[in-house]
């Protein structure tokens, strides 16, 4: 996208985080960015609204998103548990198809021994917008994932299940992952993927090469109906937001 005017900027203590970004495209639309982060004990709380013309027609809706997470941590025991990780996350998104989402999401996780635990449910509701502009129908769903996580040695493996228990039960994806970290520049990953809506099973084999800079990944796929791929992946890095 071109803008012809763009001004951002941030600032940040040992406690606040706070980045700011305004501008307009070629057709003389706004867009920007506010983000919010403040750090008190082992809690934190993050604010972030984006704003964001997404077609090229000056008269359709711009896209916009709003959240607000509140994520910490509980140090002392609960119900059996050594700690307590959490995240309560709302959102608020619009744009030229969806009329309005509204999501809720939160997350626990904790640890027993070696075994990771981590429990998330997300309900959302999603009123569509009609060719009109009007809106039409709200619908509403609930989803629910439990994850279990294992370090054997330097292997650490993954299991993940997700199901949708609202507006009614389904299996959705089941998720196994492990992790192998063979030195300090190379590690491996295999990954295994079922959709079962869409009864796909997708099989990931990766050798990651880890520099300061950037991680170069080469990876091969195989799914159940026969499709194979092979695909090299380069993630550069320029710096670490702060605060996150």
């Amino acid at each position: 996208r071109i803008s012809d005017l763009l001004l951002g900027g941030q600032f940040r203590t040992e406690r606040v985080l706070g980045e700011g970004l305004i501008g307009r495209d070629a057709l003389g639309r706004q867009l920007g960015r506010g983000v919010l982060q403040v750090r008190f004990g082992r809690t934190s709380l993050r604010f972030n609204h984006e704003l964001r013309p997404e077609a090229v027609d000056p008269d359709s809706p711009s896209r916009q998103r709003t959240e607000l997470t509140l994520s910490g941590s509980v140090t002392q025991p609960v119900a059996g548990l050594p700690f307590l990780l959490y995240t309560l996350g709302l959102e608020r998104y619009t744009d030229s198809v969806v009329g309005e989402s509204l999501r809720f999401r939160g997350k626990l996780g904790s640890q027993l021994g070696r075994l990771g635990l981590s429990n998330d449910i997300q309900w959302t509701r999603s009123t569509p917008r009609t060719s009109d502009g009007g809106t039409g129908a709200s619908s509403e769903a609930v989803r629910l994932a439990h994850q279990a996580s294992l370090r054997l040695g330097r292997v650490r493996n993954r299991l993940r299940v997700g199901y949708d228990v609202s507006p009614e039960f389904a299996w959705e994806d089941l998720q196994a992952n492990t992790y192998w970290p063979i030195n300090d520049r190379w590690s491996s990953e295999l990954d295994l993927q079922h959709d079962v809506s869409l009864e796909r099973t997708r099989g990931q084999l990766r050798v990651n090469l880890e520099h300061p800079k950037f991680t170069l990944s080469p990876r091969l796929t195989l799914d159940n109906d026969g499709t194979y791929g092979a695909f090299v992946d380069l993630r550069l890095s320029t710096g670490v937001e702060p605060m996150t």
